[in-house]
């Protein structure tokens, strides 16, 4: 099994960005397992960080390429051309081309395509919010972690000083009884 380092990580991501390949033939070429990935996801933040970037770049890049398609469908539709080639054998036996037949044939923009590229794009929408919240709820953490922890020094400070002035009060009193009794 491979340990983990910063540059395994890269290359990792970079293969799930590139989308050639499954999680699993990523997982063998850098001779890991799945668990193993899920694990190094859990144990190292910054890997989970890199891997959810390289999957949001690799679904931004194929909404790009279904809004081409999709703007492509929309503005001409499809076209398909098929030909057809007729043989016939001569007196001979020999086989020659007796016609070409071309066809091309139009079709409109379709619904099903279109459709399937709006939600795709919701999706990737979705995810970009769903990340953004989750984001933005670490910040309140770490925000409220850091006022607790302020609150604690002053709380902390307070009382050193409560006590400094405790021990000063009582070294003057034990001054002044001192005198008093001398």
């Amino acid at each position: 099994m491979a340990k983990y380092t910063d540059k395994l990580g890269k290359q990792i991501t970079e293969a799930i960005e590139q989308d050639e390949y499954t999680l699993g033939e990523i997982c063998s070429m850098h001779n890991i397992s799945r668990k193993t990935f899920y694990q190094w996801m859990i144990k190292y933040p910054d890997f989970e960080e890199m891997v959810n970037n390289a999957r949001l770049e690799r679904d931004e890049r194929l909404a790009q390429k279904a809004r081409q398609i999709l703007k492509q469908r929309v503005e001409q539709g499809r076209t398909v051309t098929t030909t057809r080639y007729k043989y016939a054998v001569d007196e001979y036996g020999e086989l020659y081309l007796a016609g070409k037949t071309v066809t091309v044939k139009e079709y409109s923009p379709d619904e099903k395509t279109l459709k399937m590229a709006i939600s795709k794009e919701s999706d990737i929408d979705n995810k970009e919010k769903k990340i953004l919240v989750e984001l933005k709820e670490k910040e309140r953490i770490l925000q409220e972690e850091l006022e607790y922890r302020l609150w604690k020094e002053e709380e902390e400070r307070e009382f050193q000083e409560t006590i400094r002035t405790s021990a000063e009060e009582m070294t003057q009193k034990n001054n002044q009884a001192i005198e008093y009794n001398e």
